[in-house]
């Protein structure tokens, strides 16, 4: 392997090209995985929920949401918990992106 992630049909082209842009070191792909499972949390979101958010305030409270769930299975270390709080911290990470992306923005509406 060349040390640079393939095209998948999990990732454009364009998404395989900056996780390879933003590895820290080449031999270090733990940086890029994870982006990797972001981009995809990121397109299972935004497929499952087009429209994000209302408003700003309404996205930061999915933000919190996120928080709340991530912190619940890491206070209850049942087996398994951090696998959990591992896919709460993605969706965690992705309703930021979201929200830095401003896709509570809904142009030509009314507010």
């Amino acid at each position: 392997m060349s040390g640079k992630l393939e095209y998948t049909d999990l990732m454009t082209a364009s998404e395989a090209g900056l996780l390879n842009a933003v590895r820290i070191h080449p031999d270090d792909g733990a940086v890029a995985r994870a982006l990797e499972r972001v981009c995809l949390r990121l397109r299972e979101g935004r497929a499952k929920h087009p429209r994000f958010a209302e408003n700003v305030f309404h996205g930061i409270g999915y933000l919190s949401e996120e928080h709340g769930e991530a912190v619940r299975e890491a206070t209850k270390q049942e087996p398994g918990w951090e696998e959990r709080m591992d896919s709460e911290l993605l969706d965690l990470v992705v309703v930021a992106l979201r929200l830095v992306l401003r896709e509570y923005e809904h142009p030509g509406e009314d507010r």
